[in-house]
């Protein structure tokens, strides 16, 4: 007989599977990312469908099936991050959040500092005023938990320290040591990428002002990480 688990998860994704099922990956605290076959989740009656949605934060109760599935039993809601959908801002950014887990961590690889870094930034973001910098910020902090980020003032090969280094998986190069697939920054750039990796307070870090390019070398920067743990 297959034995029962149990695991504090946050929903990824779900989708609908045949008339009543849904397919839901789940990023649980003891055994990383996850699918889970949920029966007659679309079903009116019971809660199931509740606990198969995108943010939901829960307890579930599973067994495993054969390969890399497992079978839904039954769960207890933990948090459901009502807040985050009275604000068009901030369930975009939780939807962020969320796909940076799915897009950068391997199946059934867990990782405790990272689930939890994961739940303090949901709850941070329930009240944030500034989710630009927060959703920056959890990107920043993730590359340094994975080993994909040094913040570093010289080039990797040559050692000089020029006016703009490019990025490119985990190194920082001078224009001419730069390979084809690059991420430009400047000095400035660099030094505002150390004083946001490095801000432990949540009323600092929403006091950062971060310009929409700035925004999206770090999106790309992190979008690094997934091209690697392909």
């Amino acid at each position: 007989m297959t034995q029962e688990l149990i695991t504090d998860a946050f929903v990824l994704s779900s989708i609908a599977f045949k008339d009543y099922d849904r397919i839901v990956t789940l990023f649980s605290k003891e055994m990383g990312q996850i699918k889970l076959f949920v029966k007659g989740a679309n079903r009116l009656k019971g809660n199931k469908f509740s606990l198969c949605e995108p943010l939901t934060y829960a307890t579930y109760v599973l067994k495993k099936r054969r390969g890399d599935f497992y079978t839904f039993c039954e769960g207890r809601l933990l948090d459901s991050f009502l807040g985050l959908r009275n604000s068009y801002d901030h369930l975009t950014t939780a939807f962020d959040l969320l796909e940076a887990i799915s897009k950068t961590q391997l199946d059934s690889t867990p990782s405790m500092d990272l689930f939890n870094l994961l739940k303090l930034y949901l709850k941070q973001l329930l009240t944030s005023s500034n989710p630009i910098a927060l959703i920056s910020s959890f990107y920043l902090k993730v590359l340094l938990l994975e080993g994909c980020l040094t913040l570093q003032s010289h080039c990797s090969r040559c050692h000089i320290k020029p006016s703009h280094l490019y990025f490119c998986f985990k190194d920082y190069f001078c224009q001419k040591c730069a390979p084809q697939k690059q991420l430009p920054f400047t000095s400035e750039e660099l030094g505002y990428l150390l004083s946001i990796v490095k801000e432990r307070s949540f009323i600092a870090l929403s006091q950062q002002k971060i310009s929409s390019d700035l925004k999206e070398k770090i999106r790309a920067l992190y979008g690094q990480l997934s091209e690697i743990n392909i």
